[in-house]
């Protein structure tokens, strides 16, 4: 075992050592080995830069509207077009994810909102 690192624990649930994550129920040891990983690997995860998050949404809003506007009498196209949208944000976030970063969520709402207020601004 020279030079090798080795983590010992329980993975019984019997000793109560189990912590909820977003990916389910986890020993405390799993919960300890990832973490050592990820300081040893020095692979955190970091936040895209605000301007770049602002200008995705700003760019997405922009397509919203004119998607609205452009679609207003053809509600099914429409509400495909809004749908693939939101499907598209979650599928850059999480090709973010997998390349280590995230984003702000906080302007998401208002960027899915503002189509709205353009449809009722165009009627």
């Amino acid at each position: 075992v020279k030079n090798k690192i080795a983590l010992v624990g329980l993975l019984s649930s019997v000793f109560g050592d189990l912590h909820c994550t977003p990916l389910g129920w986890l020993p405390g040891l799993t919960l300890n080995a990832n973490a050592f990983l990820t300081l040893y690997a020095r692979n955190f995860i970091r936040e895209v830069p605000g301007w770049i998050g602002f200008l995705v949404i700003l760019a997405g809003t922009a397509l919203s509207a004119f998607l609205v506007s452009l679609l207003a009498a053809h509600r099914y196209i429409l509400r495909t077009a809004v749908i693939s949208e939101i499907l598209l944000f979650f599928a850059l976030s999480y090709g973010l994810l997998l390349k280590n970063y995230t984003w702000n969520y906080s302007f998401f709402p208002l960027a899915a909102l503002a189509p709205y207020f353009v449809g009722k601004c165009i009627k």
